[in-house]
């Protein structure tokens, strides 16, 4: 979960990293975007290498998401 707790991250075994917005008001949460290390229901991420990823931070500031998986990391920056 980001740090101002309005944003959840998912993994799955696909490789596909799911951003889910939750609603301050009433905590329902919502999905938003993904992304993906060759996935063709998301937008890939050219360069990265997190391939089967294993888990995943967010940045204390907020600003990043790191994944890791399949020997490497992977930097994300997080953006409206």
């Amino acid at each position: 979960m980001s740090p101002d707790n309005s944003t959840v991250y998912t993994l799955s075994g696909a490789g596909i990293v799911s951003e889910l917005t939750r609603d301050r008001a009433s905590g329902q949460i919502s999905w938003s975007r993904c992304v993906a290390a060759g996935a063709a229901e998301c937008p890939v991420v050219y360069g990265t290498q997190f391939g089967l990823p294993h888990g995943l931070a967010v940045a204390p500031d907020g600003r990043s998401l790191y994944v890791g998986g399949s020997g490497a990391i992977a930097h994300l920056t997080r953006g409206p």
